[in-house]
């Protein structure tokens, strides 16, 4: 399995050997983190005039942090629960392996991209979802590990050959979301580069994540976002993270007896 992390597709996720790619959708966690730093930059700004007037500021720097712990408790519990969703699909196929590109680790550099969009993608939990794959994977024997980056949004996915400066071809990105492929036709971009990580670690084929994506939103019914059930039983929420869901195969999975009733005549 390899996830390519981004912003509005939070991980694009692909499985070798199948053609079904995945895209959890990143753009409820977006909405309320936009909201949150708007109100932060509000409460700063009062904040700095009351100072400068010399007025009492304690209650404003109290609803400064709480605002910051209610952003720092969105974070974990939205980590937690995909971190859980990307563990029951390596689980539903049988994964072994899975890698996460590294662009994630750059997030503390300096960026071109405009302030709240910077803010945003800073704080969005790629690292720490990494981390509670690995201890989650663990148990059940998968390894967890990171895999460059380099060329992999520019490289078409549909043809044999190394990802590398060479072979980019970033003009074939018709537009930010679509790549156009020589045998494949309009790929997803970020599944396109989900494919060429597959490339890059010699699984180079014309199957895996070929198929139409299967968005998956931790969010549900936020203001503006449309009703659209969900793949197999993943559960839904209205404005806030899902719990912990399962999507594995419930043939498979042992029930308890029930008890006995003794008779006590």
């Amino acid at each position: 399995m390899v996830l390519d992390p981004n912003s509005s597709n939070f991980f694009a996720v692909v499985i070798e050997g199948v053609s079904e790619p995945y895209l959890i959708d990143g753009k409820g966690l977006k909405s309320l983190l936009r909201k949150y730093l708007k109100k932060i930059a509000e409460l700063q700004k009062r904040l700095d005039g009351a100072k400068k007037k010399g007025f009492e500021t304690h209650l404003l720097e109290e609803r400064l942090s709480k605002t910051w712990l209610k952003i720092k408790r969105l974070l974990k519990h939205y980590a937690h629960t995909v971190s859980n969703l990307i563990l029951e699909l390596a689980l539903k196929h049988g994964v072994k392996k899975i890698y996460v590109g590294d662009a994630v680790k750059n997030k503390n550099k300096e960026s071109k991209l405009s302030s709240i969009v910077d803010q945003i993608w800073k704080l969005l939990p790629h690292g720490k979802v990494k981390e509670c794959l690995e201890y989650k994977a663990k148990e059940y024997g998968i390894e967890v590990e990171y895999i460059s980056e380099h060329f992999t949004s520019g490289v078409d996915s549909s043809i044999d050959g190394t990802v590398c400066k060479e072979a980019y071809t970033p003009e074939a990105r018709v537009k930010r979301g679509l790549y156009k492929t020589k045998l494949l036709g309009y790929l997803n971009a970020d599944i396109n580069a989900c494919r060429n990580f597959l490339k890059k670690l010699g699984k180079f084929d014309l199957i895996s994540g070929v198929g139409k994506p299967v968005r998956l939103r931790v969010f549900y019914k936020l203001k503006g976002s449309s009703a659209i059930l969900l793949y197999g039983r993943i559960g839904r929420s209205r404005g806030s993270v899902n719990l912990p869901v399962v999507i594995r195969d419930t043939i498979s999975v042992q029930t308890h007896p029930k008890p006995r009733i003794c008779d006590t005549r």
